[in-house]
């Protein structure tokens, strides 16, 4: 399962809300540009049919892409099953800003993954790595204790 975990965070960066939100329209995000990335939120459903990605639970499709949640919001290209819906999932795809503006003028959508898949373990990565940590430690130990010619 380790070895499951580090393939797939070694292969795509995790890209976070705060990047997203507090970051994204004042630092360029060219680092994440055409990257593989994996983003944890909560899938919703557009009232046209997209599909988006939520750093809060309880998306209504009449609020995705709605101006001023944007930035909040990552729009997925992928085929999810409806039970996925409002669950906390992680989305693995090629990052892309990509703003589209309304009749008005308006934001309605500037993040976007591409060949987006769901991603087994919702859970947080630090777990991951933190029990990844712990199994180097208890391996350091028991090779240790093994050496002392006392113990």
């Amino acid at each position: 399962m380790i070895a499951v975990i580090l393939a797939v965070f070694l292969a795509a960066q995790p890209l976070s809300w705060y990047v997203l939100a507090e970051c994204g329209a004042t630092t360029n995000l060219s680092h994440y540009e055409g990257e593989a990335v994996v983003v944890k939120g909560f899938l919703g459903q557009a009232q046209d049919g997209r599909w988006v990605l939520s750093a809060q639970p309880g998306l209504k499709s009449c609020c995705a892409g709605q101006p001023g949640k944007v930035a909040q919001q990552v729009v997925v290209e992928g085929n999810f099953a409806t039970e996925a819906l409002d669950t906390l999932i992680q989305a693995k795809g090629t990052f892309a800003v990509e703003a589209i503006r309304d009749e008005e003028g308006q934001i309605v959508q500037l993040y976007l993954l591409r060949d987006a898949q769901l991603v087994q373990g919702g859970g947080s990565t630090s777990w991951g790595w933190g029990a990844l940590a712990m199994g180097f430690v208890g391996l350091g130990l028991f090779a240790f204790r093994r050496k002392d010619p006392e113990g």
